[in-house]
């Protein structure tokens, strides 16, 4: 847990993938994430108790939306394309 608090705290970009965000501690990453500077992509079903803080909430399939976010954002195409 410290080294993953150590890492949080050093990261420019942070993802949320596939939780409810209100099981602790691992949900408080996402917080100190955004309080360190992070900027906090979240992936889910459904908005969570983590949605508010996040700078990007991609609902879906974390299957789909995934890879699709990523490649759009970094201009990589995806397969298919």
């Amino acid at each position: 847990m410290h080294a993953a608090d150590i890492r949080t705290k050093e990261t420019d970009l942070f993802l949320v993938i596939g939780t409810s965000g209100v099981v602790y501690p691992a949900a408080a990453f996402a917080q100190v994430a955004k309080a360190c500077g992070a900027y906090v992509i979240e992936f889910n079903i459904d908005e969570t108790a983590l949605s508010p803080i996040c700078d990007l909430t991609v609902l879906g399939p974390c299957g789909e939306t995934l890879s699709a976010t990523i490649a759009e954002l970094t201009g990589e195409a995806t397969s298919g394309e």
